[in-house]
């Protein structure tokens, strides 16, 4: 028979009462009379509590005090040190009367926070990342969301909006999904290669992960990023294309050929994803994933070696990743560091509009609110990237300088007829801070770098082995 001294407690919810329209909420967690030695507490003491949650109508906002719950050396102590409370703003909700209504109003609680009061709130584990990062902000003990607002730190409270938040908590989501689809398929293959493999190898044949198509092709296209293969991986891709071509690897002058036949397929593909881009139209968003994963497109505009340090990058803030002035592109001059700024709309953007006078098109409000917006974020920049430099960790923003900052609008397409032509001409001709692209131009830059390339490999004289690259 079960000790009756170490009878069960089940978790408790105390609703402590405050000032006119405040409210404590204390947690007695599960508990055992045994627990006591655990925690470091007298046998007599009375069954401990600790505040979990505080309400504020006055306010229009709940914190929460995250708590660690299971008996030892920390138990309710802050779970998230060193973060004390996490505050939820914008929380209009009228005062819970009691232990029930508490959990009636913590399901209203945003995707990836803890619900359940019996292991203390706070962040699901999944999503730790989010404060391991803020928690490098020396000072900082309070987490806070809500509604609008710049995010970033404020005194001890780092702040950021319920959709920054959200936004984060479904790309990391995302990345814990694929991680858990590909973990399975690997212990599938495990699985079926340790047991049926092992007991008949003909009739059952060694499992491999499937190729996923387009794996070589963004290998290959990630070649800017200057990060060079392991050992290992060079290895496996010899062979892979060893087996797609017997003889390929023990012959320089057909590695040779091979390099510049894939320099030509891969701007190929581009090519032809950036046709059926364009012919569609496309969102800014779809541009903006075409020119992430494509980054050299960017240094065919501003005729130098660039290097990325932002893409949707904070000008006028503490931090170039997140803030409130978004600049499409945040970019710099590789040898001299200087910062460029690039706006980046779609191909309908309207480029003229009609006439001022007769034969005289207007420029269209969106062609120079672009051209006003990105003046308006080179300013921010100038006057913030001393800020941004100080707090930032990254090697190469830490080098940027603004010592004449370009700035690029990427918009639109060739006017149809000249009158609309020559308004556009005079108009991007006559500034002098920015200049501006269309897409079409951007298409036939990429072409023209096509042509460049030259004749096939094969119509290209040998090289003798000594000068081939490797």
């Amino acid at each position: 028979m079960a000790d009756d001294q170490d009878e069960f407690l089940p978790t408790r919810l105390v609703l402590n009462p405050d000032l006119p329209g405040r409210m404590n909420v204390l947690l007695q967690p599960g508990w055992r009379a045994r627990y006591s030695e655990l925690v470091e507490l007298p046998a007599s003491a009375e069954r401990p509590a600790e505040r979990l949650l505080s309400f504020d109508t006055a306010l229009a906002a709940m914190a929460i005090y995250p708590l660690r719950t299971w008996p030892g050396s920390r138990f309710l102590k802050p779970k998230h040190s060193p973060f004390t409370e996490f505050v939820l703003e914008g929380w209009n909700h009228p005062l819970p009367e009691t232990a029930d209504d508490v959990e009636i109003l913590l399901e209203e609680l945003p995707v990836g926070f803890i619900r359940d009061p019996r292991f203390g709130l706070g962040l699901d584990k999944e999503f730790w990342p989010i404060l391991g990062a803020i928690r490098r902000i020396q000072g900082v003990t309070s987490f806070v969301l809500r509604p609008e607002g710049r995010t970033g730190p404020e005194g001890t409270r780092f702040c950021m909006t319920y959709n920054d938040y959200d936004d984060l908590r479904r790309a990391l989501h995302r990345v814990t999904s694929r991680y858990r689809t590909e973990a399975k398929a690997d212990r599938t293959i495990l699985a079926h290669n340790e047991i049926l493999t092992a007991l008949d190898p003909e009739q059952f044949p060694e499992a491999k992960r499937p190729y996923a198509p387009g794996t070589v092709f963004r290998l290959l296209a990630r070649r800017s990023d200057n990060s060079p293969l392991s050992r290992d991986d060079g290895r496996a891709l010899v062979r892979t294309l060893s087996t797609a071509a017997p003889g390929l690897a023990t012959d320089p002058k057909q590695l040779y050929a091979l390099g510049e036949t894939v320099e030509k397929i891969s701007l190929q593909v581009l090519i032809a994803k950036f046709e059926a881009l364009l012919a569609m139209g496309g969102s800014e968003s779809q541009w903006q994933r075409l020119f992430d994963q494509n980054p050299f497109i960017l240094s065919l505009v501003f005729g130098y070696p660039i290097v990325r340090l932002a893409s949707q990058g904070s000008v006028g803030g503490w931090r170039l990743r997140g803030g409130a002035k978004i600049a499409d592109y945040v970019v710099k001059n590789q040898l001299t560091h200087s910062v460029a700024l690039v706006e980046l709309k779609t191909p309908d953007t309207p480029l003229t509009g009609r006439e001022y006078r007769t034969g005289v098109p207007d420029i269209s409000p969106k062609l120079s609110g672009a051209v006003m917006q990105i003046l308006d974020q080179r300013l921010k920049l100038q006057k913030s990237l001393s800020l941004i430099k100080d707090e930032e960790e990254d090697v190469a923003v830490r080098s940027a300088e603004a010592l004449g900052v370009d700035c690029i609008v990427i918009a639109g397409r060739t006017p149809p007829d000249r009158k609309a032509i020559k308004s556009f001409e005079l108009f991007r001709g006559g500034l002098r801070d920015v200049r501006i692209f269309t897409f079409d131009e951007l298409l036939a830059k990429t072409k023209s770098l096509l042509s460049l390339l030259g004749p096939a490999p094969e119509e290209r004289p040998a090289l003798p082995d000594e000068d081939l690259p490797f």
